[in-house]
């Protein structure tokens, strides 16, 4: 089974992509692009003890992290 952790992208002024997982207390993370970003948070998710596999939504303004349901 999959768990879906929902994931809040932000860009600033200077391009840099913010990405958090509201769900998960400190995931948290930046990157160059939202590509790079995503590859961070999924980062950020294993490290606070989740198991995840990134999902991409078909809405493009929207991402999902998948982690097995245990």
């Amino acid at each position: 089974m999959l768990y879906a952790y929902p994931v809040v992208f932000r860009q600033d002024q200077n391009g840099t992509v913010m990405a958090l997982a509201p769900h998960v207390p400190g995931a948290m993370t930046v990157g160059g692009d939202r590509s790079e970003t995503l590859e961070r948070v999924h980062g950020a998710l294993l490290v606070h003890g989740t198991d995840v596999e990134p999902k991409r939504a078909t809405d493009s303004r929207k991402s999902e992290i998948q982690a097995p349901r245990g």
